[in-house]
């Protein structure tokens, strides 16, 4: 058998890479390396500057010198084994100020200086195209010369912008040692939402909202269908009752940028004779008869129905009726798609009895209304009425409560006239307990 033999080499041995930044553009940055090696290995570098390949010298550390801020490649190789190493190395750009970006108010760039900077410096502001920019005042931020002052340099400097988007920023200083620094900056898009809401409360009322991206430091005009400005429309939300166009606009406090939105309100007021409910409804929930212990509610025809009941939180039904089973202050928000409208029903839950009875009769034996008595009530118990004459006397009194007088007293007719009278009875609910007083009058006709 043959054998072979097979000698691999490792790649050159680098070590302790350093980079050193350089100042403002200049060529004053190094980088630094320690190699493990010999004269048959050579080292290169490549990028914004090069330097061609060159032998080591067995001293370390290496160093190559002058060189500018940027991105290097560092590449070493054994000339008898052919293997090599490779890496990136940075230079950073050592300015002698940082510039600081921030948000000022809605539409606002706040330029602030960190460190030593000339007096005065040249500003270059790009948009998201990579155009320059025109301030509030149309200043082209294109290489503009700024003097900074010593407030600039404490206080931010500020710029308006027209609209929301990324923005880069560049500082050139015009003397000294001529620096440049750069930062990027997010401006939040202002746009601004409407919405429409009735007021329940106020029939034919409708509230706008304004709903804009930024909030603070922001200014709003209401304009209304003829173009006028709404007076004290300073404010996010109005109240309009009229139907029209109605424009919003929404403008930074600084005057920087401004955006409007339109809403078209048409308004269809809800009147009261359109609602099919009585303001007091009266129910016995003790009765067994439906139609006596429950009440079913129908306001009408709309399009929207919220059942409620003051003192109970959340709504109780969303349906057109409402059937009502119990004594309360119950309230019904109705909507016609436009407005809409509150509604309140107090249900009185009373079982107290009450006797019905005519306001006259005609004692003339005819045969027709000839006797004064009253409903029959199958809820009346100690049952008791008493009649009086005008000048007070009592001249009839029954404890029967299918009594029946004819207008005579003493066995003679009474005149015709107006005759009072006083009915006390309890309820068969609670057997009699409380006693309840009805007044009233008959009429007889001669």
């Amino acid at each position: 058998t043959d054998s072979v033999l097979v000698t691999v080499q490792d790649q050159p041995e680098v070590t302790d890479i350093q980079s050193f930044g350089s100042s403002c553009q200049t060529s004053n940055g190094k980088i630094s390396f320690e190699l493990k090696g010999t004269t048959n290995t050579v080292y290169s570098l490549s990028g914004p500057k090069s330097v061609a390949q060159t032998t080591f010298s067995g001293i370390n550390p290496v160093t190559i010198d002058s060189l500018r801020a940027g991105i290097y490649t560092l590449a070493v190789s054994d000339l008898i084994s052919g293997c090599s190493f490779t890496e990136n190395v940075t230079i950073e750009d050592l300015a002698s100020f940082d510039l600081l970006l921030s948000n000022q108010g809605a539409c606002g760039i706040g330029l602030f200086v960190n460190g030593t900077v000339a007096d005065s410096v040249s500003l270059t502001i790009l948009d998201e195209l990579g155009l320059p920019i025109r301030d509030q005042e149309g200043v082209l931020y294109d290489g503009k010369n700024v003097f900074l002052s010593s407030l600039f340099k404490t206080s931010p400097y500020i710029i308006g912008v027209a609209s929301g988007g990324n923005y880069s920023v560049a500082m050139t200083e015009l003397s000294g040692s001529k620096c440049i620094q750069t930062n990027t900056i997010t401006i939040e898009p202002l746009f601004v939402d409407l919405t429409l809401n009735p007021d329940c409360g106020r029939p034919g009322v409708i509230e706008l909202s304004a709903n804009p991206t930024i909030t603070k430091d922001i200014v709003y005009i209401w304009i209304d269908s003829e173009g006028n400005t709404i007076p004290g429309s300073n404010r996010p939300d109005i109240s309009v009752e009229k139907s029209g166009t109605y424009t919003v606009v929404v403008t930074d406090l600084d005057g920087f940028c401004s955006v409007s939105n339109t809403i078209e309100v048409i308004i269809i007021p809800i009147e009261t004779n359109e609602i099919l409910l009585n303001d007091r409804e009266i129910i016995c929930s003790l009765d067994g008869n439906p139609d006596i212990n429950s009440i079913l509610l129908e306001p009408g025809l709309f399009d929207t129905y919220i059942w409620t009941i003051r003192g109970t939180p959340g709504v109780l039904s969303t349906q057109p009726t409402f059937l009502i089973k119990a004594g309360g202050s119950y309230f019904v928000q109705l909507s016609n798609g436009s407005t809409c409208i509150n509604k309140r029903i107090i249900v009185e839950d009373d079982c107290s009895p009450k006797v019905q009875a005519p306001n006259a009769f005609t004692p003339d034996a005819d045969g027709i209304n000839d006797v004064f008595s009253v409903l029959p009530n199958e809820y009346v118990t100690n049952f008791t009425i008493y009649i009086y004459s005008r000048w007070g006397e009592l001249i009839y009194q029954s404890d029967d409560i299918d009594f029946q007088w004819d207008g005579e007293y003493r066995e003679g007719p009474l005149p015709g006239g107006t005759y009072a009278y006083v009915m006390r009875y309890g309820s068969t609910f609670d057997g009699g307990a409380v006693q309840k007083e009805q007044y009233g009058g008959v009429l007889i006709l001669r």
